[in-house]
This record gives structure tokens, sequence and C-alpha cells, in this order.
């Protein structure tokens, strides 16, 4: 279930304009105070939905959020999901495959982090990172080892292929999946990454990779437009994020994980009367 107001922002096929027609500076007339105020009315309902969940057992959610470096995803999930029970959340940030990983299939220690039932998994960054980064970067190989027989041409074409059946097979398992696109421009990047620079408590983030990614900018946009093309469908849609606004973003998200979870089926199980009953009494009896 989404709303009008983000309709626009859900892609659930192929779009006809690259990222949808978004654009990151769109602040959908949101300013920054009224942002704050639809963030926290959404996590309220979060925590509602999460409590419910949890108690339920039955459905999961998968949260996936990939952008630009310094788009907003570290930040935004600490504020969208900051104030959840700890036990039944988990966020997982993917790296360039170990050894150990490259041994094995382009899904494998993705599946293994995908939250069970009642449980909220978050992946900072996710399995798509394994069809962006080895294309832009096409001197580094593939980020698995292959034989040399399936690398040639049709080789995203099957692994984003293998993607959605793999986003398929969760969501008929009752995996909720929701996935995000930061949207930021290049400028707004620039800017990002020298406020980064001029600040000691984030400084640190900053690597020498950061500039010789950021020289990539526009292969890594036709890569995601590629991605996002092939890859948005009505059981995992992606939400393509204007997010040149921090608070904007982080209030629309939150807001589309409501709208998408709100929908589900979730039944908290019946209390026992008879556990009820002998808790009270004995609780009664200490007083």
């Amino acid at each position: 279930m989404t709303t009008a107001r983000h309709h626009a922002l859900i892609l659930t096929q192929a779009p006809t304009e690259p990222f949808g027609g978004i654009d990151p500076d769109d602040t959908h007339d949101i300013g920054h105070e009224a942002a704050e105020m639809r963030l926290d009315k959404a996590r309220g309902k979060l925590a509602e939905l999460h409590a419910k969940m949890k108690a339920s057992e039955t459905w999961a959610l998968l949260a996936i959020f990939q952008g630009m470096d310094a788009g907003g995803k570290d930040s935004a999930i600490a504020h969208i999901f900051g104030g959840l029970d700890p036990g039944a959340l988990q966020v997982t940030s993917f790296k360039r495959p170990s050894a150990m990983e490259a041994l094995h299939d382009i899904l494998w220690r993705e599946h293994q982090a995908v939250p069970h039932a009642g449980q909220w998994g978050i992946f900072n960054r996710s399995h798509y990172e394994n069809v962006l980064v080895p294309r832009v970067h096409p001197e580094n190989g593939p980020a698995r080892r292959l034989p040399a027989s399936l690398t040639g041409p049709n080789m995203w074409r099957d692994q984003l292929e293998d993607i959605v059946h793999f986003e398929r097979m969760l969501s008929r398992n009752g995996v909720k999946l929701c996935k995000f696109f930061l949207h930021i421009s290049p400028e707004e990047q620039r800017k990002r990454l020298l406020a980064r620079l001029d600040d000691p408590h984030k400084a640190w983030k900053f690597e020498a990779a950061d500039l010789i990614e950021r020289q990539r900018w526009d292969a890594y946009q036709l890569a995601y437009q590629d991605v996002i093309a092939a890859t948005a469908t009505p059981f995992a849609p992606w939400a393509v994020i204007p997010a040149n606004s921090k608070p904007v973003a982080r209030a629309l998200m939150a807001e589309i994980l409501v709208d998408q979870l709100s929908g589900l089926d979730i039944a908290v199980p019946e209390p026992d009367p008879d556990v009820l009953r002998q808790a009270r009494q004995a609780l009664d009896k200490a007083s």
C-alpha cells in the first residue's frame, strides 16, 4: 500500500526516464521543520509495526539502502530505526567480498544476512554492490570467481536476473522488501565531502578512494539506472528518494516504510488467559 503522495517515488517496473525523472533537489514542498515532524510521526508508527511483527513472527522486513558516497545512508538508518527494539533489528554493511566469499555464489553472503520471521533487517549497501562496482571497475574483475565461459557479455544481465529471482523467492517466504536509492546531485556530494573533511568527528570516514569513485560519477549513474530498470518489480520495488535534503529524504523513507508495512496481514497472537491469570495472582501475592 502506497499513499498518493509517495506514488511517484515508487518504481515497480523499468522507468521511462532515468531514475523515474525524479529531481534530487525536489523537497515535495516539505520544509525542514515539517520534515522533522513527519519523521517523528512515522517513527512512532514504525515502532508499533515493529513490535507487532516481532510478536507475530510471520513477516520479516528487509530494507535496502543504496546510493553514492555521502548520499546519507548511514544517517538515514540511524534516524529512522534508531529508537526500535535492538533485539529484533539487524544492520548489515557489505564491503568488498572476502577471499572466502568470492568462492561462493553472488548472493551467498547476503542470503545469510536475510532477517528471519519477526525481525527487521537493514542492508547498508547490499547485493547490488556485486553488480555495480565490478561494472564500473572492470579492471578488478567480477565480484565472484567465475569460469571464463560465464564472464561474457551476458554476465550482468544474468546476475541481475538472479537478483530478481532471489528477491521473488524472499517475498514468497514472507520477507517484505523495501529498496531505497538515495538520489543526490554531484554538487551536493561535493558539499558533503567537504563538510566531512572539516568535521573532526567525521573526517576519519574519508578515504582516497572516495575521490576515485567520484571521478566515475557518470559511470555509476548509468550502472544504477540499468540496475533499477532491471530489478524494479511489484514484489521488490525501488523507491527513488530525492536526497539533497537529508531531513526530507528521511521523512519520505520512513513514511514509505509505514505505507508498505501497514498493508501486511500481521496477526499478533492472543495471550493465554490462564497464563495471565496465574501471573496476576503471583504478582499480587508478591506485593
